[in-house]
């Protein structure tokens, strides 16, 4: 997910060559697990389920950081997420649903959830 371009793109990994540094995190299917970027000050961690301020946000992305990968099992509706982007920018992400399996039909690979999310920006 790149949340300064607030698209999302399929099939990526944050050390990918394809987007370069815009890539903010990816969900993995393969490993169950969210991953982030660290360099350049970025970060992805835990956040309020209500809405925090940019500072907040800003320390909680660098003081409460998420598992590299974060097992998606640990993701539910509701969980909130705090993240300092590539562009330096800080968004607060709140997870909204989570929702049928995609892929489970693939033998030997777990299903994965599909989440759905809100976000904030502060540039």
């Amino acid at each position: 997910m790149d949340l300064d371009g607030r698209f999302v793109v399929p099939d990526v990994e944050p050390t990918d060559d394809v987007l370069g540094a815009s890539v903010d995190f990816t969900y993995s299917g393969c490993d169950q697990g969210l991953t982030y970027r660290t360099v350049d000050g970025m970060g992805l961690g835990f956040g309020p389920s209500g809405t925090p301020t940019r500072a907040q946000c800003a320390d909680l992305a660098r003081s409460q950081p998420l598992a590299q990968p974060e097992p998606i099992s640990s993701i539910k509706v509701g969980t909130a997420l705090c993240a300092i982007t590539s562009n330096k920018a800080i968004a607060w992400i709140k997870v909204t649903d989570v929702g049928s399996p995609y892929g489970a039909d693939d033998p030997g690979t777990p299903a994965k959830p599909t989440l759905k999310m809100t976000v904030m920006l502060w540039r």
